[in-house]
């Protein structure tokens, strides 16, 4: 069963349809595809318009992303605060998080506040006494033995 997927993905692999060359066009296009599968999307982008675009596209975001990477700060920016703006860059949701660390921590101390007062609340009936003075209740732990 296990080779005949492993037959059937080869068989995707090299059987050039669209959908299996759009699959390795990232890796085409950054340069990471082995030779012989390189080779086949390149002979599929020459008869194939429509991969041949999505390639394209691809190359050219692909070069964009690496010219903003290779841009650097102007030199009269610090180097902590170029630091700080490529951790703001790389990590915006851990930036936020320590931007607004004081409001986070308000919001949590409010939520276990809220949370502590609803179990005390329904702890504090359970301890008082749930019947009537003047009724008295007897506990038998051994029940009497049968004839």
């Amino acid at each position: 069963m296990a080779t005949q997927q492993h037959d059937k993905a080869n068989l995707d692999a090299t059987s050039g349809r669209c959908e299996d060359i759009q699959e390795l066009l990232f890796d085409f296009v950054s340069h990471e595809l082995e030779a012989s599968r390189a080779d086949l999307v390149r002979r599929h982008l020459s008869r194939c318009p429509a991969c041949k675009r999505e390639a394209a596209e691809l190359l050219e975001t692909v070069t964009a992303l690496r010219a903003a990477t290779e841009a650097t700060a102007p030199t009269h920016v610090s180097a902590d605060r170029r630091e700080r703006m490529a951790w703001t860059v790389m990590h915006p949701v851990r930036d936020w998080l320590r931007e607004h660390h004081l409001l986070i921590s308000l919001v949590l101390a409010a939520i276990l506040v809220a949370i502590a007062w609803v179990i005390v609340d329904r702890v504090a009936p359970m301890k008082q006494d749930p019947l009537p003075e003047g009724i008295e209740v007897e506990i038998v732990l051994d029940p009497p033995a049968r004839p």
